[in-house]
């Protein structure tokens, strides 16, 4: 009956909203009583989603795995062995990896994954993050245009992150592009031309 029909599809939503499965579906089918009365079972059909059995990380020398496991502490991430697979999850881990590789100045890299199925178990799975670096940009020369007030060099040294490649660059990591500090060396330049009494300077 309808208050039947409807208890069955809360029970539905709740399993579906636990997250554990990748697919739910009902069935109803006749099943007659031994006294001959007609009645109806009611069958969820389910498929678990994959559990992690092994996460690692391949392809590049420049970021080691300890490393991206304690940025991944730092922003409060996890995979934790044995838990579902969770495509958002991997999806923001792809991303913190990718800003990991944008610090050192490539640019380009990119991170993606492939998951496959180990023994042990149905549904066990290997997670693996194919990382790939691709080239390191470096920061040649900066140019100023429009500065009068204040010398290239001048501005320049208010930056904090993106500087131009010196000879001694490989010591103190000069060199190194970031896209991610523009904004921030922006705004250094900003303050810079403010407290010499230039309110509307604009970087750009």
């Amino acid at each position: 009956d309808e208050a039947a029909e409807k208890s069955v599809l809360e029970d539905f939503k709740r399993l579906w909203g636990t997250n554990f499965l990748d697919n739910l579906w009902i069935e109803v089918r006749d099943a007659p009583y031994a006294n001959g009365v007609m009645g109806k079972e009611v069958w969820f059909n389910m498929e678990e989603r994959q559990r992690v059995k092994i996460v690692d990380y391949t392809g590049s020398k420049k970021i080691d795995q300890s490393k991206i496991e304690e940025k991944l502490r730092e922003e409060s991430v996890s995979i934790r062995l044995d838990s579902f697979i969770d495509p958002a999850l991997i999806r923001r881990v792809e991303g913190i990896i990718r800003g990991m590789f944008a610090e050192k100045g490539y640019e380009f890299a990119t991170v993606s994954h492939t998951i496959s199925e180990v023994a042990g178990g149905p549904k066990l799975v290997n997670l693996t993050f194919n990382l790939d670096e691709g080239p390191r940009v470096k920061v040649r020369n900066i140019d100023f245009i429009g500065n009068e007030a204040a010398s290239d060099g001048k501005l320049e040294r208010q930056m904090k992150s993106n500087k131009s490649e010196k000879i001694w660059s490989w010591i103190t990591g000069g060199g190194t592009y970031q896209a991610g500090k523009f904004e921030e060396d922006a705004d250094a330049i900003l303050e810079h031309y403010r407290n010499e009494g230039y309110v509307m300077a604009r970087v750009g």
